[in-house]
């Protein structure tokens, strides 16, 4: 599986403010969204993906694969649009065995390094942005093998394929 990020186009306008003599624009940034991509859609009869606990519905695509939406508040940011939600991330991504409802596989994926190291500049390069992406995931070895209880959840139908995480109360990780 993996899991290439598609990053949102704008963010919400929170509203305009004078600033010396000019008009500053107010956004949330804090909500982000990522995409689930598995490259075999028949892996899904074997197994499924728990994002924070909760799982996630795919959709075919048409390559034979599947993809799915995952989005999240990725910090906190004062002022936001809803600051009532918690901070999602890191987010704990589950591959869960159908047939035993045992966890196969787990990684964390960060917001930032998870190390917390600063970048002195913006990347160079595709290559340098990539090994950045990479820097965020975290190998979380402490889930795999224990059994989960895979919630039911009625998926809105504007956004049956996409889990929103601000809509369901947060899990505890």
């Amino acid at each position: 599986m993996r899991t290439p990020l598609r990053n949102p186009s704008c963010s919400t306008l929170l509203g305009e403010s004078p600033n010396a003599g000019t008009v500053s624009r107010t956004v949330d940034s804090s909500l982000d969204r990522i995409e689930a991509h598995v490259s075999d859609a028949k892996v899904l009869a074997t197994g499924l993906l728990l994002v924070n606990g909760l799982p996630c519905e795919f959709r075919p695509t048409s390559d034979g694969a599947a993809a799915c939406g995952i989005r999240y508040r990725a910090f906190y940011l004062t002022p936001s649009l809803q600051p009532h939600l918690p901070v999602h991330a890191p987010l704990l991504l589950e591959w869960v065995n159908r047939e035993t409802l045992t966890v196969v596989s787990a990684a964390r994926w960060h917001v930032w390094n998870p190390a917390n190291a600063d970048y002195a500049t913006a990347p160079a390069d595709d290559t340098a942005a990539a090994t950045r992406r990479a820097e965020r995931w975290e190998p979380w070895t402490k889930s795999i093998g224990q059994a989960r209880f895979i919630p039911k959840i009625d998926f809105p139908p504007e956004g049956k394929h996409t889990l929103d995480l601000r809509r369901y109360p947060a899990q505890a990780r």
